[in-house]
């Protein structure tokens, strides 16, 4: 028996017309004729009486309807209240990204109005350098960021949110000991930190166009925050991502040199696993990111 069948029944039998139950369905009377016709083969009895003008119900027209009724209604309300269970945001969010963007304040601030928002979920924030494999660990969503465009999997899905760009950043006191390059073929002449992907990026393509010959960073490291405290003990010029080296710019720990030099972009991406039908926790979350991230890597 299909339940959409008995279902148009006995929204015929609570009508009382066939017209009645195809608005209250949004689907044409024939299709209402139709459904119940096909009940009424499977069963084996006539459920109702038709006329021109009207239809009825016959005697197993009436008891079919008296004992489906209650089971119909109880149905609908269990379907209802997971239906309202899903579309209000619950349960438990696990996110991961690198510490580098995850300790910022702007992803913070992002989270709490996260959180304020959808009180009843409860968010996991895990912080690491290496490439999380999210549907192996349990996670919902990642922060990735890319020097280069992501790879196509199967398995996730992605979404680009933002560029980013690195720049030059020194101490305010860099100055008083060393001239302050001019031009990017001075950065032979100073100690120069950088990340450790930058190397083998189109990142140092770019330098080696703007500054012919050869060039090494002195010291390399994944970590941005230890480049930032390179730059701020004024032992060298650091690339910095601007989303961290203008902050530390703003509190005046750091300033900009060549701010004139166009460094590649990179891209800054949300990633989830594949589902035809995603959880209303992980849905809000990649609308709200979307709205916010943007803002983060002016």
């Amino acid at each position: 028996m299909d339940l959409n069948d008995l279902y148009t029944f006995a929204l015929v039998a609570q009508t009382g017309t066939i017209s009645g139950a195809a608005a209250a369905l949004k689907v044409p009377k024939s299709t209402v004729s139709r459904r119940v016709q096909r009940l009424e083969d499977f069963l084996g009895v006539e459920l109702l009486r038709r006329t021109p003008r009207s239809v009825s119900l016959t005697p197993d027209g009436i008891a079919l309807h008296r004992r489906a009724a209650p089971a119909l209604h109880d149905l609908k309300q269990s379907g209802d209240a997971l239906l309202k269970h899903q579309v209000e945001p619950s349960g438990h969010l696990r996110i991961t990204t690198v510490p580098d963007f995850g300790q910022t304040p702007s992803f913070v601030a992002m989270m709490e109005s996260y959180c304020l928002t959808y009180p009843k979920v409860t968010v996991e924030s895990q912080f690491s350098y290496r490439t999380v494999n999210l549907v192996e660990e349990g996670y919902d969503v990642a922060f990735r960021l890319h020097p280069a465009p992501i790879e196509p999997d199967p398995s996730l899905m992605s979404r680009h949110v933002a560029n980013v760009r690195g720049g030059f950043y020194v101490s305010p006191s860099y100055g008083e000991h060393h001239p302050l390059p001019q031009v990017v073929a001075d950065l032979q002449d100073h100690r120069v930190a950088m990340h450790s992907v930058f190397p083998s990026m189109k990142f140092m393509e770019r330098l080696m166009q703007l500054a012919p010959g050869e060039f090494k960073p002195t010291w390399t490291a994944n970590d941005f925050s230890v480049l930032s405290q390179i730059a701020m003990s004024g032992s060298g010029i650091a690339v910095l991502v601007t989303y961290i080296g203008e902050r530390l710019a703003d509190e005046g720990k750091l300033m900009r040199v060549l701010p004139e030099c166009a460094l590649p972009k990179g891209g800054v991406s949300l990633i989830w696993p594949a589902s035809r039908h995603l959880t209303p926790r992980v849905q809000t979350f990649v609308d709200h990111a979307v709205r916010l991230v943007d803002d983060l890597f002016e």
